[in-house]
């Protein structure tokens, strides 16, 4: 199937498809005239590289877990994925760790604030 055909059957733009054949997340085969040509597993490789950029994976890091995609659109449920998510995990538990102190801070700043009229 064409780039756009993919594209649609896998609900993303021509461009995006482009980006992960150019980044080696899809795979394609060229026809005589040049056109990229994408098997009907790529749909499912499509959905799955969405998934995992949805859960804040690099590309990069896909590109790690590719061998443990398998045939299912869901998360790959392999050793590598696994510590690669926990390892996300980590860093989003920092982040709202960070942010929730910032939050306290600026609410305890707020409160040493006088208040001004109208702006309560």
């Amino acid at each position: 199937m064409l780039i756009g055909e993919l594209a649609e059957h896998a609900g993303v733009t021509p461009r995006m498809v482009r980006h992960y054949a150019n980044a080696g997340l899809v795979s394609s085969t060229r026809d005589v005239n040049g056109y990229r040509d994408f098997d009907r597993q790529q749909v499912v490789r499509v959905r799955q590289v969405q998934a995992l950029l949805g859960l804040g994976l690099s590309v990069a890091q896909i590109v790690d877990l590719l061998p443990c995609l398998g045939d299912n659109p869901e998360t790959p449920t392999c050793p590598a994925a696994r510590d690669v998510l926990r390892q996300r995990l980590s860093i989003i538990d920092g982040q709202v760790s960070a942010l929730t102190t910032l939050r306290e801070r600026i609410a305890a700043t707020l409160n040493c604030l006088p208040s001004t009229p109208g702006t309560e």
